[in-house]
């Protein structure tokens, strides 16, 4: 059996390579003299190790060979997605409130999402590829209570936003989910209480 190249600069004398499940292995050999078949019988010895490009692993130098075993699972489709949406409300909250704006849309996208409470938003963030995109973004509970703080307090900058976001008109969305629109500062429409 052939073996590629960079397999054969590792075989040296009393050494076999084998092939195993497209990996190749170095074990030591030896032959001796069978009498009752009258000939030389090759017998495998001690196992030396796996054959990589880089070198022969084994347990002696298995720590220099490690790869990087870090492996990151994240959430991305949805999230890129609800972005890719919000990019007017994006510039305007970069512009109106440039210091949580990013947290301000992690917090949008998680309550789109996962109709996520702000206890469960460090989690999401965590699980999300948002936490790499926004990687100054903290969502703990004092971060969080001190971003709603101040922008809690600026009210007439929400309101701006809110403005620019539907277009100069008198357009409200409440926690239910309902759509109202304002005439002359009266309310008109349903709520679902």
């Amino acid at each position: 059996m052939s073996h590629p190249e960079w397999v054969l600069a590792f075989h040296q004398k009393n050494q076999e390579i084998k092939k195993i499940q497209n990996k190749y292995y170095l074990y030591e050999v030896s032959s001796y003299y069978h009498k009752d078949k009258k000939k030389t019988v090759k017998k495998s010895g001690k196992y030396l190790g796996r054959i990589t490009k880089d070198g022969v692993v084994n347990k002696e130098n298995k720590e220099s060979f490690a790869l990087p075993c870090v492996v990151s699972v994240k959430e991305f489709g949805a999230s890129d997605l609800i972005l890719s949406f919000l990019t007017k409300e994006q510039t305007l909250l970069e512009r109106f409130f440039p210091q949580q704006a990013q947290q301000l849309l992690c917090c949008i996208v998680f309550r789109l999402l996962y109709q996520s409470s702000f206890k469960q938003m460090p989690w999401h963030l965590e699980s999300s590829y948002l936490s790499e995109r926004y990687a100054a973004v903290n969502m703990g509970s004092r971060a969080m209570t001190e971003m709603l703080q101040v922008v809690g307090k600026q009210r007439e900058v929400i309101a701006s936003v809110m403005r620019e976001l539907c277009g100069g008109g008198r357009n409200f969305i409440d926690r239910q989910h309902t759509y109202y629109h304002t005439i002359r500062s009266k309310f008109v429409g349903t709520s679902r209480l």
